[in-house]
């Protein structure tokens, strides 16, 4: 993947292509993407951004409601002096968030990294 780039899944197809974007170049293809109910739940995909450096995390700090979107707000840290492995590293998130009256899974999405919003998704 080439981040940053975001995906709603409000399907099992839709998962499906989600999970085949993350493992088109793996040729085991041994990621677990989180288990989806959709008729209760949807899942978010987020590929936020490539670093040079294993190093590097990304925590979901929150995910709220604001007017009428969802806002996924995340943070990135990187790995103390001396600590980096040089290699490419994606900083990516695999969430899946319950239906409600707040999120009905046909809301866009927001996508807010260390305060600066990085893309906006609207389901498909």
């Amino acid at each position: 993947m080439d981040a940053p780039d975001f995906q709603i899944a409000t399907t099992e197809s839709r998962w499906i292509d989600v999970f085949d974007q993350e493992t088109q170049c793996q040729p085991q293809r041994d990621v677990q993407l989180p288990d989806v109910d959709f008729k209760r739940e949807a899942g978010l995909a987020a590929w936020w951004r490539v670093e040079n450096c294993l190093g590097f995390k990304i925590h979901t700090d929150s995910i709220e409601r604001l007017g009428d979107q969802v806002v996924v707000s995340a943070t990135s840290s990187g790995p103390g002096p001396g600590a980096c492995a040089a290699a490419r590293g994606e900083l990516e998130s695999f969430l899946v968030l319950e239906k409600s009256p707040l999120f009905t899974g046909n809301q866009p999405v927001k996508f807010v990294l260390n305060g600066v919003t990085v893309g906006t998704e609207k389901p498909r």
